[in-house]
């Protein structure tokens, strides 16, 4: 699960206040994380893990077992279980839907295919790529001249 807050950040927190209304507020964090979720369904079909590297590829057991080598994809349940939940006005979880995801994750019982962006600790680490989309939505919602509409 990947979780974004607003809360606790400090400075970002009191300009946050000084320059948003709470309601652009959650908009920029769905915007934030409708993002994030459009990059997880990418990398489940290029194959990639969260900071653009190749998934480690199937073993030839596991590909003579499921009769096909796409990496994170048995019944397809994964590749359509992406969501995002508001918490509340200033918090956002996104999270796959599946539990055996963390499995793949972490690397619990399989090898580590990360395609959600967290490191082995369960930090959100994103991309450069993920980062710069991440500030130019905040940028894009703290604009007090902009009618908040991407």
């Amino acid at each position: 699960m990947i979780r974004l807050e607003t809360e606790g950040v400090g400075r970002v927190k009191l300009k946050l206040r000084s320059i948003a209304e709470p309601r652009r507020i959650t908009k920029m964090l769905m915007d934030i994380a409708s993002t994030v979720n459009r990059n997880v369904i990418e990398r489940h079909r290029t194959e990639t893990d969260a900071w653009g590297r190749p998934l480690k590829p199937l073993s030839p057991i596991t590909i003579a077992r499921k009769g096909h080598d796409r990496i994170l994809f048995e019944t397809g349940t994964m590749r359509q279980r992406h969501f995002w939940r508001m918490l509340s006005p200033t918090s956002v979880r996104l999270w796959p839907g599946v539990r055996y995801a963390g499995y793949h994750q972490f690397g619990i019982g399989v090898p580590r295919r990360p395609i959600y962006p967290m490191d082995e600790g369960g930090q959100v680490r994103f991309s450069r790529r993920e980062r710069d989309q991440i500030e130019r939505i905040v940028a894009h919602w703290l604009n007090p001249e902009d009618g908040g509409t991407p």
